[in-house]
């Protein structure tokens, strides 16, 4: 509740033009370790909001949540290997972390392992694991 109040006061902040308050209590949080405070810096990051723009940093902020299991830090550590922002690009890392997003049932990210693996990017070159990310379905 506490992350979705500084959220809420750092957007306030952002259309007054005071967004370094905002900023320094979603750091302190993400310092404490509360993931979904570090999701939402490396989204600041990512993004240029309140801070200067910059991938090494998001990366880092959404590194450290997608370690405590957040699933929207692991699905955008996915997309920064996809694309090279921050990181070398990586597709088996990509692969890796939205694996990770899927096995938590966030079933939208199927699609793109499946044509990950059509289309030989990190994922299994196997017509049944790529029937598995497009269908849903665990075929064994």
């Amino acid at each position: 509740m506490r992350v979705l109040i500084v959220l809420l006061l750092f957007c306030q902040a952002i259309m007054y033009g005071q967004t370094n308050n905002g900023i320094r209590e979603l750091l302190q949080l993400a310092e404490q370790g509360n993931a979904e405070a570090q999701t939402n810096l490396g989204r600041c990051y990512a993004g240029g909001l309140g801070v200067p723009q910059d991938y090494v940093e998001a990366v880092k902020w959404w590194r450290k949540a997608a370690e405590q299991g957040d699933a929207k830090a692991q699905n955008y550590l996915g997309v920064c290997y996809a694309m090279g922002n921050g990181v070398p690009q990586d597709y088996g890392e990509a692969v890796k972390w939205w694996c990770k997003v899927m096995e938590q049932g966030y079933e939208e990210v199927q699609y793109v392992l499946g044509l990950c693996s059509a289309e030989d990017k990190g994922a299994p070159q196997d017509d049944k694991e790529t029937a598995k990310y497009e269908d849903g379905k665990d075929e064994k």
